[in-house]
């Protein structure tokens, strides 16, 4: 039986979130993409389910929420001694401050969110490739 990876998308923007959605179980058979739209909402997915890669839309929709909720996570893993998960900030921002922030508080990548569904895809087949065919994540 085939195990189902799972990819938690925090995006307050729900067409984005869909278009991730549809995209990433396009390209990853083996995998079940959740939504959610709030920091809070993410941090209760977190206590009781553990996906294998997060990607965190930046600006939800402020940019210190988006940095406050990267820090809460990586405390949480810290706190309860728990396996980290990586972390990929999506965002439309270009700005070098914003990524010095995101990297400073633990991002494992930091990605600007494409503009075309082409380059989505293509994201989207990078996701794949770097973060379930080539790195070595522990067991979760």
């Amino acid at each position: 039986m085939l195990r189902l990876k799972h990819i938690l998308v925090i995006e307050d923007d729900p067409e984005e979130a869909d278009l991730i959605q549809l995209l990433v179980e396009r390209c990853m058979a083996d995998t079940k993409v959740d939504i959610v739209h709030q920091a809070e909402t993410a941090l209760m997915y977190i206590e009781s389910r553990v996906p294998r890669l997060i990607l965190l839309d930046l600006y939800l929709p402020s940019q210190a929420e988006g940095l406050e909720l990267l820090a809460r996570f990586k405390a949480y893993f810290k706190i309860y001694k728990l396996t980290p998960i990586p972390i990929v900030v999506l965002t439309h921002s270009t700005s070098d401050l914003d990524k010095i922030s995101c990297y400073q508080l633990g991002a494992n990548a930091y990605m600007i969110k494409p503009n075309s569904y082409q380059e989505w895809k293509n994201l989207c087949d990078v996701l794949k490739t770097y973060w379930f065919d080539t790195v070595t994540l522990p067991a979760q």
